[in-house]
């Protein structure tokens, strides 16, 4: 009776010790990846270093878990990837670096392995590969410095975001082309906090929701990255 006392008392001595291990390890590592929030906000950290962008919460206090950092192309394997990335990229979760040097490669890629003619994928949003359209896409790579557009930095230039602007599809000639990209970026954050963001429009918001339309119109979403 002793032994078995003793061995009963040993294991439940081993489960407690496991328990707490497991617990103190899981809770290290979740407290690790929590952001900040502030009560009756979702309060996004912008990773450009301009401080925070609180999201108005109807009095409900979130947490939002921070994401991994991309590094280039190589990190898009598949369309979830991506989709993710977008995502990420309209919460403020994603380097300006990575974001410069993303929309780059988009836009390279399309330039260099344009859609042919006889494509018939009805997923594609990308526009028809003109001498027009080549040209203004050389004229937005040619500002890049070591394969990234500079959107996203202290002092963006005027006219580099204009350039980019004649890249997308004019509301008056393609409406559904243009429709759609805003349609897309509506779904994916927000259609009531776009329409915030129009009604009060920062510099900031002007080249993310540029930037957005630019990799939604170019296929980013749903085709690789080269």
């Amino acid at each position: 009776l002793g032994l078995r006392l003793a061995f009963i008392g040993s294991g439940k001595v081993l489960c407690y010790l496991t328990f707490w291990f497991l617990a103190t390890t899981h809770c290290s590592a979740f407290q690790a990846k929590i952001s900040v929030t502030h009560h009756g906000f979702s309060s996004v950290i912008n990773t450009r270093g301009k401080g925070f962008m609180p999201r108005k919460d109807f009095g409900i206090a979130r947490t939002r878990i921070l994401e991994p950092v991309y590094a280039g192309a190589q990190s898009f394997p598949d369309r979830f990837s991506r989709w993710r990335f977008m995502q990420d990229f309209l919460d403020g979760d994603v380097e300006d670096d990575e974001i410069n040097s993303t929309l780059f490669s988009v836009l390279n890629d399309y330039l260099k392995n344009p859609p042919s003619k006889s494509s018939s994928d009805e997923e594609s949003s990308s526009p028809e590969f003109t001498p027009e359209l080549a040209a203004k896409l050389e004229r937005a790579l040619d500002t890049a410095k070591q394969n990234k557009i500079m959107v996203f930095t202290e002092d963006t230039d005027d006219a580099l975001l204009q350039t980019l602007d004649e890249l997308l599809p004019d509301p008056q000639e393609d409406e559904d082309g243009h429709k759609s990209a805003w349609d897309i970026l509506m779904e994916m954050h927000g259609r009531e906090l776009v329409k915030a963001n129009e009604a009060n429009t920062t510099p900031e918001w002007r080249k993310q929701s540029l930037v957005a339309r630019l990799l939604i119109h170019y296929d980013f979403l749903t085709k690789d990255v080269s």
